[in-house]
This record gives C-alpha cells, structure tokens and sequence, in this order.
C-alpha cells in the first residue's frame, strides 16, 4: 500500500517538473539557409506562469555562437514560429536562458564553448 502511494505521488509531481520552465518545443536540421543540412533551428515555449525575456544561443562549427533574444513571451506560448531562431554552419547545440518579462535588472549568460542546454537536462 505505501508502494502504491509513493508511486502516485511521483506521477502527480511529474507534470509539475516537466511544465515549469523554458523549453525546447521542436529543432530542425535543414529549414534555414535555403536547405543547407547543416542549418539548425529552435523553437522555445514559455512552460512557466507569466510572461518571460529570453535569450537563446546556437553554436556555429568554428566554436562561435549566435544569439537571439524574444521578448514578452506569455504562458504557453511559443517564442517563434517557423525558424527565426536558425543558423548556417550548425554544431547543433544550443543553450537559453528567461528572466521575467521586462526584468533588465536580471542580464543573461553568455555560451560556454562545446556545452548543450540539452544535455545539461
């Protein structure tokens, strides 16, 4: 019986962990740069309960990074449609960073080299 408990308590909680944050929504290889296979695009998507600044950096194969900043993202929206957040010369990683909307008190990281947001979830 505790078992079972414990167990319902972990499912409920996860919805709750998986929807707080800023989070990839969808990347694609290939949209961008007229087609080129090593273009890379993000979409992001505000998971939290207000409004967000965010800024997202894609890695270029010379170790560089391009940055993007969307602002005033509301709930459950999605920070860009299509993929105005893509670049020519890919590595494929990305890293991002939210403050609350309109927050300027609160700066942004800057890209670490050879690091993923990705695979630091």
């Amino acid at each position: 019986m505790t078992a079972l408990k414990l167990t319902s308590a972990i499912l409920f909680l996860i919805p709750c962990i998986a929807f707080s944050e800023v989070v990839k929504h969808d990347s694609a290889w290939g949209e961008s740069c007229d087609g080129a296979e090593d273009s890379y695009g993000i979409i992001l998507i505000n998971n939290l309960e207000t409004s967000v600044d965010y800024r997202v950096c894609l890695e270029h194969i010379t170790g560089s990074w391009t940055c993007f900043v969307s602002s005033d993202i509301l709930s459950g929206e999605l920070g860009t449609t299509e993929w105005a957040h893509s670049i020519c010369d890919a590595t494929g990683n990305s890293q991002w960073w939210w403050r609350d909307a309109g927050d300027y008190s609160v700066s942004f990281s800057n890209p670490e080299l050879n690091i993923s947001k990705e695979a630091q979830i």
